[in-house]
């Protein structure tokens, strides 16, 4: 009790012995605190080494940002984006409305894919990056809108989920791809002025040469209007060479396509989509009776049934399987 009201009365004195001395200063009429303005500092002496430091720092830091700035363009300009684009449901040709996939360099615009399809989606999606990794090879990045097959939007207009993926954000993610979503209204415009070229040559080129279907479309966009069009409107890059990465190793068609997983069946079958997809006799198994398995369905509408890594069993669009003798002759005089 008394070590207590020492320590108490102790640290009165000193809070008021603190205290005093400001009183005091103030009460003479002189200011209190650090001096004010230049020539007041410790540093003083050491100024002029101190404001050549800060000039060198200057110089130094803009120095980098020039650098860093030069960087990035030579990136851009090499291989950091690649747009994806697609323009809906144009009358190409007459009482036809097909929608062009596109997939341009960000800053060379060199079309590396263009193709029609009946209607834009995740098919189309996969299909377009089937052509560009099997001809140039695996891109850094990707641009894309924020299209539903892209990717998932809780909120209409609000930033994309980039935890919840596609099936296309998926793939890429399994590729090693980073993909980019547009918000700018820039990129849209972009996109917007070069469909604006397209829409204003393609349907003369293909009247004139007598194409009105979409097979015949697509060959004529392969063969000759996409290697012209970039002839005449694709730029050189700043430096040359390329940062394409070339895909090794089989299983593109793996990746490049929907994964869903599904439950086997008492009946050692795969429901899926109201198909039943039979998974013949395995010989590392018996039966596959409520294991997870995974169904793949590619662009082309075919499917397969894996385990793990393991194909079990690949399948036609109507879930029969492929490679049955009977069922193929049935589909041919159907077909």
């Amino acid at each position: 009790m008394a070590f207590s009201m020492a320590t108490e009365i102790e640290r009165d004195l000193i809070s008021a012995r603190t205290k005093e001395a400001p009183r005091a200063r103030k009460a003479s009429g002189q200011p209190l605190g650090r001096p004010k303005g230049p020539g007041k500092s410790k540093l003083d002496p050491f100024r002029p080494e101190i404001e050549a430091l800060q000039h060198n720092a200057r110089q130094l830091l803009k120095l980098d940002e020039e650098e860093r700035n030069q960087e990035t363009q030579r990136i851009e300009i090499l291989w950091r984006n690649r747009h994806l684009c697609a323009f809906r449901a144009h009358e190409w040709v007459p009482g036809r409305y097909w929608d062009l996939i596109i997939t341009l360099d960000d800053a060379t615009s060199e079309h590396y894919s263009m193709f029609f399809v009946e209607e834009e989606g995740t098919a189309s999606s996969f299909r377009a990056m089937a052509e560009v990794i099997t001809e140039w090879g695996l891109p850094s990045s990707l641009y894309t809108d924020r299209g539903a097959h892209y990717w998932h939007t809780p909120e209409a207009g609000g930033k994309v989920d980039r935890r919840n993926l596609t099936q296309f954000g998926r793939a890429m993610r399994q590729l090693g791809v980073e993909m980019i979503p547009a918000y700018s209204p820039e990129a849209r415009g972009r996109c917007e002025r070069m469909f604006g070229t397209h829409q204003g040559r393609l349907p003369k080129e293909l009247a004139a040469r007598g194409i009105d279907t979409l097979c015949g479309a697509n060959r004529y966009l392969a063969e000759h209007y996409r290697p012209a069009f970039n002839a005449e409107f694709a730029v050189p890059a700043a430096e040359a060479g390329t940062a394409f990465v070339p895909f090794i190793g089989p299983g593109l068609a793996d990746i490049l396509c929907e994964q869903i997983g599904r439950t086997v069946g008492r009946d050692n079958c795969v429901s899926f989509e109201n198909l039943k997809l039979q998974i013949p006799a395995q010989a590392h198994r018996r039966h596959f009776t409520k294991v997870r398995v995974r169904v793949h369905r590619y662009p082309d509408g075919c499917l397969a049934v894996f385990h793990g890594p393991r194909k079990l069993a690949d399948y036609h669009s109507d879930g029969s399987a492929a490679g049955d003798p009977a069922a193929d002759v049935v589909r041919a005089r159907a077909g």
